[in-house]
């Protein structure tokens, strides 16, 4: 697993060389070329999702903290960052960001004697974080990423399921990349069969 981000992390930071002279050195002669078009495109549209999901990040992340703080919710600036970072991971992000949210939003209350703010702070939070949750699973998410990866929001949403089945965790963050090489390979040598022809056509050389 970290073999195959550090791959991922040589092809974004453009010091491909090393990553390149090494899989085209026991690539054979016949597929150079197309082995140097995988490795371009790759490139692109993953330099294009880890930006996309960095916004998406920021996007969410500023949501949380800014409506945590007009709520009058404590700790809003470490609950945006947390939401912000957690959204890396899917789904399952969301549920640990509410958590601690509302450990946050109860200790301060907590701390200042106000125990009767405790329920009203725990609702806040919760359909606050919810709504934001909402808004960026349906509007920012499928608009990023299907712009990105040049996938369908319900493929996207397939890949992350069995990613999850899978690998847990790990595999809901890794599936979209992996799948997106998957879908990169499959272009340059399967696109003669009709299902990765459809599979693969919105993916630009």
């Amino acid at each position: 697993m970290l073999a195959g981000w550090l791959i991922i992390f040589l092809v974004i930071q453009g010091d491909e060389r090393i990553l390149k002279e090494s899989i085209l050195t026991i690539t054979p002669s016949t597929y150079e070329h197309s082995m140097q078009d995988i490795l371009h495109t790759s490139k692109k549209m993953l330099s294009k999702y880890f930006t996309g999901l960095f916004v998406d990040m920021l996007i969410v992340g500023t949501l949380a903290g800014s409506l945590m703080w007009i709520m009058g919710i404590d700790n809003a600036l470490i609950i945006g960052f947390t939401a912000g970072i957690l959204n890396v991971v899917p789904y399952i992000g969301s549920v640990i960001t509410m958590i601690v949210a509302v450990f946050l939003g109860v200790s301060g209350c907590i701390a200042h004697g106000d125990y009767v703010l405790i329920m009203g702070t725990i609702t806040k939070i919760f359909f606050g974080l919810l709504s934001i949750n909402l808004i960026d699973g349906f509007i920012f998410q499928p608009f990023i990423f299907s712009n990105s990866v040049k996938a369908h929001p319900l493929e996207i949403f397939i890949v992350t399921l069995m990613g999850a089945t899978i690998g847990g965790i790990v595999g809901m963050i890794v599936a979209l990349p992996v799948y997106t090489i998957f879908r990169i390979v499959a272009k340059e040598f399967l696109s003669r069969f009709k299902f990765f022809k459809k599979l693969t056509e919105k993916i630009d050389k």
